[in-house]
């Protein structure tokens, strides 16, 4: 009678096959971490861009200005700098601190997006402290005066301005205009540190911006 040799792998080849997925493995683990941590840099980026933009076709519709504020996650303390915003809205009532019953109304009148954990806002330009040049917008006020409350704001014909005698202004008597300019900083498990910006220029263009280490795109 004859006999067949049997199918399937021996123990060295099993063994083998599994330290070599070992191997890839540990080689891409860096790789996909970073680019996750991006990937969350930028959807943060994208959202508060979007939220930027609902702002200023609000203040076009409704014809009045509206102000872009934060707060923290328990939805009430307003954060003493930018870097501890939590909960970014469109301040409906100019009240300056988030209403949760104008958030949970029709049309969520307030609406709101969620910081991304370990995300950050920041008045800082990563470009500078690496010696490249800065990212090609000059805001006003500049980035070292923003509050959370009325991070940015936008005239009833959606031009980017702020509060000058009463009024939001898009050139302040000064003859400078007025424009928004934020970044965003975020560090992953393996100690990278990830980079992006969000500009409001004066006429309401609205911009993401990423930093790859040495200019914003």
């Amino acid at each position: 009678m004859k006999r067949h040799p049997e199918s399937g792998f021996s123990l060295v080849e099993l063994l083998i096959s599994l330290s070599v997925i070992m191997v890839v493995s540990a080689l891409a683990t860096p790789s996909v971490i970073t680019s996750l941590a991006s990937v969350k840099m930028i959807s943060t980026a994208q959202s508060f861009a979007s939220l930027l933009q609902d702002a200023r076709m609000k203040a076009a519709r409704d014809n009045k200005s509206y102000a872009v504020s934060c707060v923290q996650n328990d939805y009430t303390t307003v954060p003493a700098a930018i870097d501890g915003c939590s909960i970014i809205f469109i301040d409906v009532n100019g009240s300056g601190t988030y209403d949760s019953t104008l958030a949970g109304s029709t049309g969520r009148m307030e609406m709101d997006i969620q910081v991304a954990s370990a995300v950050k806002f920041t008045t800082t330009d990563p470009s500078v402290a690496l010696g490249t040049p800065q990212l090609s917008f000059d805001p006003n006020p500049t980035a070292a005066a923003v509050t959370p409350t009325g991070m940015a704001r936008f005239s009833p014909r959606g031009l980017a301005c702020q509060i000058e005698t009463g009024k939001c202004v898009n050139i302040t008597t000064g003859g400078a205009q007025t424009g928004f300019l934020y970044y965003m900083t975020s560090r992953d498990v393996l100690g990278n540190t990830h980079y992006a910006a969000v500009s409001a220029s004066p006429s309401g263009r609205i911009k993401v911006w990423k930093f790859n280490g040495t200019t914003w795109n």
